[in-house]
């Protein structure tokens, strides 16, 4: 066993020296993850679950639905130390007339103002059927209008 190591120590004490590390590197150590910590208490993450928009044909298909995966990804988030928050565009049922399309949800004014209070760090959007992907897309670029520094992570099924 004495010839099976990674490493040799010429006394006991010196091997103590080498397995223990240095109090100036475990206080440098402590210092990043401090200063992680806080910064990742401090970013701001903004989960949207956007509007839907429909040709007029087919404004009988609009449903709600209660966005379970913004749900989730906002609960790790929290336990991350994010500050985090959702928007559900889709709790509020205001219907918008946009010529041969009708928008159910968040007016377009609304969710710029619930963008600009909170100031995110990073923005998730996520849209469930491929029918909405405009709608995710716009206010993708609405949010780089809003501040081109935003990070934006945007999910399309």
């Amino acid at each position: 066993a004495d010839f099976v190591a990674d490493l040799r120590a010429p006394t006991p004490t010196g091997a103590a020296e080498m397995a223990v590390p240095q109090i100036g590197d475990v206080m440098n150590y402590l210092n990043q993850l401090n200063i992680r910590l806080n910064k990742s208490l401090q970013s701001k993450l903004l989960l949207i679950n956007p509007w839907q928009t429909y040709p007029k044909d087919l404004e009988s298909e609009y449903q709600s639905f209660f966005p379970y995966g913004l749900a989730c990804i906002g609960a790790v988030g929290l336990k991350d130390g994010f500050n985090t928050k959702i928007i559900d565009c889709l709790e509020d049922e205001t219907r918008t007339e946009m010529g041969s399309k009708v928008r159910f949800g968040k007016t377009k004014e609304e969710l710029i103002q619930a963008i600009k209070r909170y100031k995110p760090d990073i923005v998730g959007i996520s849209s469930l059927f491929s029918m909405f992907e405009a709608d995710a897309t716009e206010i993708a670029k609405l949010v780089k209008e809003i501040d081109k520094d935003i990070i934006i992570i945007i999910k399309c099924v």
